[in-house]
């Protein structure tokens, strides 16, 4: 195979990986998990990101002011997720095998990252307040509240593009060819 073509194969799966990086950051920006809560005289809204939870405005903020994720933790958060990124486009550069297992722990770890926010913080958290990770809850009590709660798009996004790079950290040499397999 000529320079340029091999060349080529080593900016292809470089794009493909920025490409993961770049949807993973979007969906991150995106909720995690989302509720809508109605009752009488109360109707809001709780969204929960990959990074925690936002201030809330609206009526029910100060039901949830405990839960506000700390500014401190939304630093860590997106810290973890901009190394998670740098840590992806670095093992593009990497030959051998270190290259192909910088990228599927990356996967991996952003992969679990997900899984362990939506299914043991969040879960954990709604099942303490007697509220259902998806579906319908009904509260009594005095305030007689309705949420209907679902995983929203942010926690699908991030598990397909860890899904993404642990398949082309499989694939990379495959996609890449030769030029990335020599050992370094």
């Amino acid at each position: 195979m000529s320079e340029n073509a091999s060349l080529i194969r080593v900016w292809l799966f470089r794009v493909l990986v920025a490409t993961a990086c770049g949807l993973m950051i979007w969906g991150f920006t995106q909720p995690f998990w989302a509720g809508l809560v109605e009752s009488p005289g109360i109707t809001g809204s709780v969204v929960i990101y990959g990074w925690g939870i936002p201030e809330t405005a609206g009526s029910i903020g100060y039901q949830i002011a405990d839960d506000i994720t700390p500014l401190y933790q939304i630093r860590l958060a997106w810290a973890f997720m901009g190394i998670i990124c740098l840590l992806a486009l670095l093992s593009t550069f990497l030959k051998g095998l270190k290259g192909q297992l910088l990228l599927g722990a990356v996967g991996i770890g952003t992969l679990a990252y997900a899984l362990v926010a939506i299914f043991v913080v969040i879960k954990e958290r709604l099942t303490e307040m007697g509220i259902a990770l998806q579906g319908e809850t009904f509260l009594g009590g005095g305030l007689r509240l309705t949420i209907q709660s679902d995983i929203e798009q942010g926690f699908y996004i991030i598990v397909i593009c860890a899904a993404v790079l642990i398949i082309l950290a499989a694939l990379r040499f495959l996609i890449a060819g030769k030029a990335l397999s020599k050992g370094s």
